[in-house]
């Protein structure tokens, strides 16, 4: 394959209690600085092309699965989902449902802390997340 920040080639899933694959053949390459959308009908696969994208498949949902998945050079079958989380993120159809803590400040952090980061780096990183997405003015705006 060809090198890029996210690879995916002839990908193909289908559940274990499903008759048919819900992704066939899926192949593109998305490299630095470039955006991916993925959009279409309810039970499409978008959410299952993700769950591949980010090692949830193979590594925690069993099925039927072919081809391949690189995040940043490495393969999805061989990379741990923590390491791939650090290059691949899901954000599910309900954002709102997903929040976990009360100020957008928290919120922000949780993931950093999870990374298990130094409060000066998480101080660091959350300004300039905030800065960059126009929003440093609500840092410390709370969840209604």
């Amino acid at each position: 394959m060809v090198s890029g920040v996210l690879e995916a080639r002839n990908v193909c899933f289908g559940y274990d209690d499903a008759e048919q694959l819900v992704i066939r053949n899926v192949t593109f390459r998305v490299q630095t600085g470039e955006l991916l959308l993925v959009i279409g009908a309810s039970g499409a696969g978008k959410s299952t092309l993700v769950l591949a994208l980010n090692g949830l498949i193979p590594h925690a949902l069993q099925g039927s699965y072919d081809g391949e998945v690189r995040v940043a050079g490495r393969n999805t079958r061989e990379a741990t989902v923590g390491e791939l989380a650090m290059h691949v993120g899901m954000v599910f159809q309900d954002p709102e449902a997903q929040l976990v803590a009360f100020t957008v400040e928290d919120e922000v952090a949780f993931g950093l802390e999870n990374l298990c980061l130094e409060r000066a780096e998480m101080e660091q990183r959350i300004t300039r997340a905030l800065h960059e997405v126009g929003l440093a003015d609500q840092r410390q705006k709370a969840e209604k």
